[in-house]
């Protein structure tokens, strides 16, 4: 693993497996009529779930750990992938301000043991912006609504680098564990 910052470059092959699995979990999800859980009303389901992949397939190739592409009709259980032994929940942003926050609804949909927060700066470039353990998460969030309702973030500025990964779910699990 490297450091903060780090850019994961998708090729078209890494796009076309987004792409891919992007379709084919919106084609089973409408033919079960599930409904959707997006808020950006701007994008359509399939973006928001291309954008969302982009960010776990972008994990998954900087960390080199495989990428879950089974479809949770029920969602994942909010774990997207392991890293060594960890589950790891992957927010992905677009957003290209100043500050950039990750965002999760609440504390009871955040069940992984570690967030990892990435931006998408370019079709096939994705910055890893850092991750926070569960625990610290609960600690620094903030809640704020950003016209679709209330939602808790902490600053890209609050996340540790990836590279320490193992500290954190280690820390978190010594300090308390996930309640």
């Amino acid at each position: 693993m490297r450091t903060m910052g780090d850019i994961v470059k998708l090729d078209a092959l890494d796009l076309l497996h987004i792409a891919l699995f992007s379709e084919r979990q919106r084609c089973v999800k409408r033919s079960l009529s599930v409904p959707s859980r997006k808020y950006d009303q701007s994008k359509g389901e399939y973006e928001v779930q291309y954008i969302g992949t982009m960010g776990e397939y972008a994990i998954s190739k900087h960390c080199d750990v495989p990428i879950d592409t089974n479809i949770h009709v029920g969602g994942d259980n909010g774990t997207d992938l392991v890293i060594n032994g960890w589950g790891c929940q992957v927010k992905t942003t677009v957003y290209g301000g100043k500050t950039i926050d990750v965002i999760v609804n609440s504390m009871d949909e955040f069940k992984a043991q570690v967030l990892i927060g990435v931006q998408v700066l370019s079709p096939t470039r994705v910055k890893i912006l850092g991750c926070i353990g569960r625990r610290r998460f609960r600690k620094c969030a903030i809640t704020k609504d950003y016209g679709y309702g209330e939602r808790l973030k902490v600053s890209s500025q609050e996340l540790a680098p990836i590279d320490v990964l193992n500290q954190i779910a280690s820390d978190h699990v010594l300090q308390g564990g996930l309640t």
